[in-house]
């Protein structure tokens, strides 16, 4: 794979996932399956509590678990590098 290739390959699932977190903050059984729209945010109180409350720090720790997942998977898979101090 070439570089640029590989650059855009980086760039495209970086605009998958947040394309991803995004919807997924608004995709839930409240206030009607499965879809809750934006304007709701702003006049039910209920809604706007669960998105900032609930919905947006599971998706947070699920991505931060993800990618250190992520990390310690390539860690052992090519081994850590080795300090030259």
């Amino acid at each position: 794979m070439k570089r640029e290739e590989f650059k855009r390959y980086i760039i495209y699932l970086g605009i998958g996932i947040f394309v991803i977190t995004l919807v997924s903050v608004f995709i839930g059984r409240y206030p009607k399956p499965p879809w809750m729209p934006l304007s709701l945010l702003r006049t039910d109180n209920l809604a706007r509590q669960l998105v900032l409350n609930l919905r947006l720090p599971r998706i947070l720790v699920a991505l931060l678990l993800g990618h250190g997942a992520i990390c310690c998977g390539y860690s052992s898979a090519n081994g850590l590098p080795e300090s030259s101090g």
